[in-house]
């Protein structure tokens, strides 16, 4: 069992959160909400994040990649579905066979919550986790959003060379690649992209690197408010 470090107010003061515990879970997530009703100069207000969130399919490579660019930036790495994990005590797959793919999804509403009390992380979400309206919206607020994307093919054949993936074990190749396509156009409302089809997870990350710095440079405000690029979604292969 292990613990997560709460960032922000909480952070600071020295708090760790054990998501195991519900009582506490739901007074973190009772936090956040008290805290982003607070007026613009409470103590503590809504900034703009510094996170780097990883979206993508299935095989995208979020979590390697994502692990790599922590150690390489010097941040911490946070994953939404090792945080669902501790909280629940079971595999993804599990929850899906025991508790169904609703249950699993408002599991990840709360973990959304949670990741507002981020900051400067690398954050790798679930597969599914910006596919909702109004999702890649709110993520966009919470930092820097990455899209891995990739040739549906490619991201196929490695998520079935690494098993325990419950949204493609009932569903047809065909099936699978439809998901896809209706991801996709979530997917390419994040800030940038880089298309991992022939590239290992160091050049992943090398290149989300390099995206993210000319991002940093070119970048430019008005009034305070970034303006930033959304990525495009890949050509139909």
């Amino acid at each position: 069992m292990f613990a997560y470090s709460v960032q922000g107010e909480l952070g600071r003061s020295g708090l760790r959160i054990w998501p195991q515990n519900g009582t506490l879970w739901k007074a973190l997530v009772d936090k956040y909400r008290e805290l982003m009703t607070q007026e613009p100069n409470a103590a503590i207000s809504r900034p703009m994040f510094n996170n780097v969130i990883l979206v993508g399919f299935m095989g995208a490579g979020k979590s390697s990649v994502g692990r790599i660019l922590a150690r390489r930036l010097g941040r911490c790495f946070v994953e939404t579905d090792d945080m669902i994990v501790a909280k629940e005590g079971m595999s993804i797959a599990e929850i899906f066979t025991t508790r169904g793919e609703p249950y699993f999804r408002a599991l990840e509403e709360n973990v959304v919550n949670l990741l507002a009390l981020k900051r400067d992380d690398v954050i790798a979400t679930g597969g599914g986790l910006p596919c909702r309206e109004g999702r890649p919206e709110m993520l966009r607020t919470l930092g820097t959003m990455v899209w891995l994307s990739g040739d549906f093919a490619t991201l196929y054949e490695r998520a079935l060379k690494m098993g325990q993936r419950p949204m493609l074990a009932s569903r047809s190749r065909e099936d699978a690649e439809a998901l896809y396509r209706a991801r996709t156009a979530f997917y390419c409302q994040a800030h940038l992209s880089v298309d991992t089809t022939a590239l290992g997870p160091d050049q992943v990350a090398a290149r989300v690197i390099a995206e993210l710095r000319t991002h940093e440079r070119t970048r430019h405000t008005d009034g305070g408010a970034v303006r930033l690029p959304v990525a495009r979604a890949p050509a139909p292969r």
